[in-house]
Parts: structure tokens; sequence; C-alpha cells
């Protein structure tokens, strides 16, 4: 009492015994805590173990009470007042009265799950049995009571002084101290730099609040209560300070604007974003609904349980809520997601300040428009080795630096001798990974290329000896799956620096015209790491995409508007017709593939069925699956199949170059799990395959087959299918 002022004595009305059934809390009232369920279940255990102690004055809690409310409360308990008593006395309030609790909220939840368990238990116990429970069958709790008069001032600090909560998080810290800032609360402000300074987070702070573009986006996200609390979830220190002294504070804006425009479409209304709450911002974030039907039917199934947004009680809010989540086009954000993108960024930040001279005041961007000296007609890498150009009135810079950041993704190990993220942690890089000069040279190369020159570009593109080749009209390469059936991803896999796999994959898609294309994506059980990977771009990158530039490939000397013109159109209706883009319906125009298009399975289908995309067998017994493989292997005419045998389904690729780059692709994704390849090149003993053998080994039987990983180590084609079969009747 004396730590908060004397003037706190007037609202005080004393110490009472209340039952927890009358306790309420607002957890989303101005500067209020949110329920944490991880505090809530290390206090169960605690109190199981040590017990509650509910008397004890450092495990009191306080509440505010209405003045009518007290003292009827008063004359039902036969009372006067509740002050100077040794012990507090049983306070008996009027049929549905509530007191709002200002502090210990998560200790009152913890034990009314106590005493909840203590009733199953006493319901089943036997009868006879007198065991005593915890509490010893009173369900109350000690209340620190206030009136509801209490100032503003005097709540806030009540709320933030309780000695016995669990310390502030970081996110609170921030967004709390940012708010009272906002409404000039000078003492608000005083006490959260005293634990902002505890945290050691006034640097990174300031430092956040002094670059306008980062601090207006910050901003922004203040009125989501949910997304700043928690480890999990919310806002780091560590990772703030890393962040704030990044010199790339354009591409973290755009980031957390986008962040806002994602959550603002989910809670449209002010009323609705301050009923965020920190659990669902968990159990959301990076979730991809508009792409995944794992991800999708996982939201749906929560929202039907009320285990999401439980503060939004309306059916209307909760239908729309639902409607604006599986229209999110994009992983659903959170500050851990920044977080984690941000860390990679800063690893091609880092390679980009190599190509600056000494002087490298500002920011990235800053530096690199200074030294930007193209034209109007942007080059732009096609893939590795080639160059296409387009036309661009303004902000070519921008697109010029991209296709640098591009580069430096694509290329980072070497960049930086850090290996990619390993998919198994018991295993180890073959070869350690050392820097290679032949790769910045190249970037120097591709930099001066794009129109940036100082002496640094200059001295270090002078070492490299490949250069580009322009388009003579070639197809730019076209993002092939951003979904599919296989490969369920953790949240460590759906943010930050890619993992091997993920990286081996996706590296030969980083260029800009396959990043910032519009596509129509076909909805799957999963999202790609590539989807991933180009989702992570377009938050950085997203005023580029907002030039909403058209891509065309200039042949050599055909400058003429006519020309130009011609070879788009070309190509628009060459990458509309292409086998490669039948995952992705061209924007605004029907799909075009017709069944004449497919290849016929013999064993597997009776009628050509789409290719590409994962079928479902009917169940079978040993016979009928052996007749079916069979029957496949003694055709002549066949496309490559993909059969799993963990699920009974199968795809279909041709034998083209791009039949066979998504075969490899789906041989990748089908690797996030752990699985077996094998053949059957003699229709009966199965050979095994590596992952990077068996699209090979595939071209020549035409069959590759995969099942959950196990001993399949030359086992008979009877064998391994009895084991399937018996697997599969179990777990049916």
């Amino acid at each position: 009492m004396s730590k908060l002022g004397d003037s706190f004595k007037t609202f005080f009305r004393g110490c009472a015994k209340i039952k927890l059934s009358s306790l309420t809390y607002d957890q989303f009232a101005p500067f209020a805590r949110q329920l944490d369920p991880l505090n809530v279940s290390r206090l169960v255990k605690d109190f199981k173990e040590h017990g509650c102690f509910p008397l004890d004055p450092e495990n009191r809690v306080s509440a505010l009470i209405s003045e009518n409310n007290f003292k009827s409360a008063l004359q039902l308990s036969n009372l006067a007042s509740l002050h100077e008593r040794q012990e507090p006395p049983w306070l008996e309030l009027p049929e549905g009265a509530k007191v709002e609790l200002l502090t210990g909220y998560h200790r009152i939840v913890a034990a009314s799950k106590i005493v909840e368990a203590e009733e199953e238990e006493e319901e089943e116990a036997p009868a006879g049995d007198s065991s005593m429970g915890l509490y010893s069958g009173e369900k109350w709790w000690v209340v620190n009571l206030y009136s509801k008069d209490l100032p503003g001032p005097h709540i806030s600090a009540i709320r933030e002084e309780d000695v016995n909560s669990v310390p502030f998080s970081d996110g609170e810290i921030f967004r709390n101290l940012r708010r009272y800032e906002l409404s000039g609360n000078h003492e608000g402000v005083e006490r959260w730099k005293a634990r902002l300074r505890a945290r050691n987070g006034d640097e990174a702070y300031s430092r956040v609040y002094r670059v306008r573009p980062l601090a207006d986006a910050f901003d922004q996200l203040l009125p989501f209560t949910g997304l700043w609390p928690g480890k999990k979830c919310g806002i780091q220190f560590g990772n703030l300070y890393r962040i704030a002294y990044m010199a790339c504070p354009e591409e973290l804006a755009n980031y957390l604007r986008s962040m806002a425009r994602i959550w603002q479409s989910i809670l449209p209304r002010p009323e609705l974003q301050q009923l965020l709450d920190g659990e669902t911002v968990r159990e959301l974030q990076g979730l991809w609904p508009s792409y995944s039907t794992r991800d999708r039917m996982k939201i749906e199934a929560k929202m039907t349980k009320c285990a999401l947004f439980t503060a939004i009680t309306d059916d209307g809010d909760r239908d729309g809520i639902l409607a604006s989540l599986k229209s999110v086009r994009g992983r659903i954000p959170s500050f851990h997601l920044f977080q984690q993108d941000g860390r990679y960024l800063y690893e091609c930040v880092k390679v980009l300040q190599l190509l600056l001279d000494g002087n490298k005041q500002g920011t990235l961007r800053q530096n690199f428009r200074r030294i930007f000296n193209g034209t109007d007609r942007i080059p732009c890498e096609i893939n590795e080795d080639t160059i296409g150009f387009f036309p661009c009135q303004s902000g070519g810079w921008k697109v010029a630096l991209c296709q640098l950041y591009l580069y430096a993704m694509r290329n980072l190990p070497s960049l930086t001798g850090t290996p990619p993220k390993l998919d198994d942690r018991h295993t180890s890089p073959e070869t350690p990974l050392v820097r290679s000069t032949a790769s910045l040279h190249r970037l120097a190369y591709l930099a001066s290329t794009l129109g940036f020159q100082n002496n640094t570009i200059h001295r270090l593109r002078g070492h490299c000896s490949s250069s580009y080749a322009t388009a003579t009209g070639m197809d730019p390469p076209r993002l092939k799956l951003t979904t599919s059936d296989f490969g369920d991803y953790a949240l460590n896999r759906r943010c930050g620096r890619p993992f091997s796999n993920a990286y081996d994959n996706d590296r030969r898609y980083l260029f800009f015209p396959i990043i910032f294309e519009e596509y129509t994506v076909r909805p799957k059980a999963n999202v790609t790491s590539m989807a991933i990977h180009r989702d992570i771009c377009l938050g950085f990158f997203g005023d580029v995409k907002e030039l909403t530039l058209q891509l065309h490939i200039d042949r050599p000397n055909s400058d003429t508007p006519s020309q130009a013109v011609e070879i788009t159109e070309h190509l628009v209706s060459r990458q509309a017709s292409s086998e490669y883009s039948r995952d992705i319906d061209t924007p605004g125009q029907p799909t075009i593939i017709t069944q004449n298009d497919y290849e016929l399975a013999p064993g597997f289908e009776l009628n050509a069925l789409s290719m590409e995309t994962f079928h479902k067998l009917e169940p079978m017994d040993e016979n009928t699956m052996q007749s079916t493989m069979a029957t496949f292997q003694a055709s002549r005419r066949k496309p490559i199949v993909l059969f799993d045998l963990s699920n009974r389904s199968y795809a279909k690729f041709s034998l083209s170059s791009e039949g066979l780059q998504a075969l490899e692709e789906a041989v990748i994704n089908r690797s996030q799990n752990p699985c077996c390849f094998f053949t059957f090149p003699d229709g009966q003993q199965c050979v095994t395959w590596r992952r990077g053998k068996a699209v090979e080994a595939a071209k020549e039987t035409r069959l590759l087959v995969v099942t959950d990983k196990e001993r399949v180590y030359r086992h008979s084609f009877t064998e391994l299918l009895q084991t399937t079969l018996v697997r599969h009747a179990v777990l049916e």
C-alpha cells in the first residue's frame, strides 16, 4: 500500500474472502494483461505440488467493487466494515454481483481449474472416502477491494505494480510505453521506461522511433492487443535490437505495413482489434488458409469450437472473421514471423553492403539510389545466364536493387560461408562452406549491369569472367509448385532462413519475373517452401510490387514498340498454353487444358485423369495392387507415375523437361517427411533410391513408388506389399 501512495487509502475498502465464481476479469481493458495459457498451466502444476495459500498477503489479488454492491455485501455478511480484522472475513455478494479483478487473474483461473478437477475426483471417489482436496472444500480467494470510483491512473498503477505477477513481456513493455507516449501520460511513460531499461531494450526502442517509416509502421499495429505479448509470437528485444540497426528500414516498414493490412482485413473494426488475444495469434501465425486446405480445415475446426477469438461472441462477427481468414493472400503474420524473416534479410543486407564504398551513411536504399545510373529500360535477370529488359518510367532503381537482394538469397551460403539450416539436426554438412569470392564478383557484375556504379563495384566486377546472354524471345521460367499434397510444414519452416532441401529446390526460382508475377493457385493440402519464400520477398518488397510492371523480353536490336508488343503477346500466349503452367490458371483467362492433354496410366485408371495431381485409389487387396502395377509396367505408352503406398494415391508426369521438373519438385516435397523411394526393374525385386537419384531411376522404369520410411532394402515385391497392406488394414 505504501508503495502506491496514500491517495489509494481513500478508495480502499479492505480485504475479504470471495467465491472464485464471483471474480471476473476484462483482459482487453486498457493496459490490462492478457491471459497466458502457459502461465496458467505452470501455476496449476505449482498449486498441485505446493499448495495455493490464498491467505498469504503476497498471494492476494486486487479488484474493483461498486459502492452499492459493497454495502449490500456487508449487510448480507453481517459486517460493519472490512478494516481492523486479523483474518479477512467471508464476504457474501448479492446474487449475480461480480467484482472486477485488476491483478491475479492467472492465479484465479489456475485455482478454478484445480477446484473443478477435485469436484470430478469427489464424484468418482467411492462412498465413504473423506479425503480432503487442496481447498478443503472451500472455493474462495482473498481479495483487496477498491471502489469502482478509483481513478484511471491509480487502476493502471495497481495493474502494473503487482509484485507477484509474472514479469511483463518485451512486447507488453514496448506497446504500453508507446501508448503512454501517444496519450501524453508522463508518469506512465517513466514507469514503463524503467522496465524498458531493466530489460536492456531502451536503445533498440529509441532507435526504432528515430526512424520515421519504421515508427509509423509499428504504430499501425498498436490497436491489435494480442500481437504483442508472449515469447512465441510477440516482440523480443534481442531481435528488435538487430532489426533496429539494420540498414534497411524501408523494407522492414513494408513488411509491417503488409502485416497491418492483413490484420485490418481480418478485424476491420477497432472494437474487434482490441479483442485479439495472444493465444489466437499463436495458433494462426504462419498458416495460409487460401492456399492450404489443411490450414483452412484447422482454422474452421478451431473457430467452430470457439478456440480462436474467444472474446468475440457475436455470430455475425465470427462468420465475417472466418471468411476473411480464408481469403488472406499470404501467411497470417505475427511479430515472430517478422523477426525471423528479418534475420534472414539481415544476412542479405550484410552481403549488399560489400558493394558500397567506405562511406555508408544512410540506409541501404539511399546509398544504392545515389549510385544508380540506369535508364528507363531496366535489365532483368531471367535466369543465371540471361538478361531481358522491360520499360520502367520511375522507380527503376528499386527494381534493380530488388534483383540484388534476390541474387543474395540464391547464393547466400557461398557469399557468407553459412550453410542453410539442416533438415536433420543429427547430420552435419559433408564439407564446411567457405566464402566464395567468385559469387561476390558475379554480384558486382550484376550490379554494374543493372546500372549501379561506384569504385567498389568497378573493382570487384573486373574479376568476373562470366557474362549474360540477351533473351531472344524465350519464355521466362514460371513458378511451378506453390501448393502440394506433401510436406506439412511446421512453423519453423514457414519463416526465416530456409532449410537445406528447401534452399536447393527454391533457389532456381528466385528471379524477379517469377517472384512478382501474379498467380491464381490451385489450393492443395499444404503450401510449399517456394510459396513461403515468395511471400517473404513480397512482404519486404511490397512497394516494388506496387509498380505493377509488365515484363516483356526484347530480342537483340528490337527496340521498336511494335516489335516489343508482338513479342509480349507471343510470350503471354505461350505461357498460357504451356504444359509447365498447368498448375496455374492465367488471371482473367479460362483454363485451356483439355482431356486430350492428359496421358493414360494403364492399370491405375480407365480414363485419363489430370496430370501432376494426386488421385486416390480405392481400397484394394494384395492381388489387386499387384495386378494394377503389373498392368502398368507391361504397357508400352505411359507417363511416369509416382505411386504413394502410404495413402494409395498416384500422380502422373510427362517425360518432357517440364514434366520431369515437376516430378523432381514432387519428390522433394514428399521428402519433407521421412520416406523411401524404390523401383521394380524386373517386376519383383525392389531397389531403393536416394531422393537425388529417384527421378533418374523413374525415367527408366516409369514407376516410382514411395512409402513412409521403414527398413526397405531388397525386399521382394510381395513382402513389401504385404507389409503396406497390413499397416493400412490396421489404420482403417
